[in-house]
């Protein structure tokens, strides 16, 4: 089975700190918080973070170690 690294998938999210070792998955967004906007009083369901790449490819019911839901870029 050949290995399928998170650098060379379409979700990935760059830290622009740290580069690839703490990137964020955006097949994976965190639940978003909501909030209004201030000036049209709209509710603001946007993710405001997501999930790293490391967590996501933990667990089973996310990718997991196989990469299942793996896009080349």
């Amino acid at each position: 089975m050949k290995l399928k690294f998170v650098k060379i998938v379409n979700f990935l999210k760059r830290d622009y700190i740290f580069e690839t070792r703490f990137g964020h998955c955006l097949h994976f967004p965190n639940e978003p918080i909501n909030n209004y906007y201030l000036v049209d009083g709209f509710k603001d369901t946007s993710p405001t973070s997501y999930h790293y790449c490391s967590t996501a490819r933990s667990f089973d019911n996310m990718c997991g170690p196989e990469g299942k839901y793996f896009e080349s870029k």
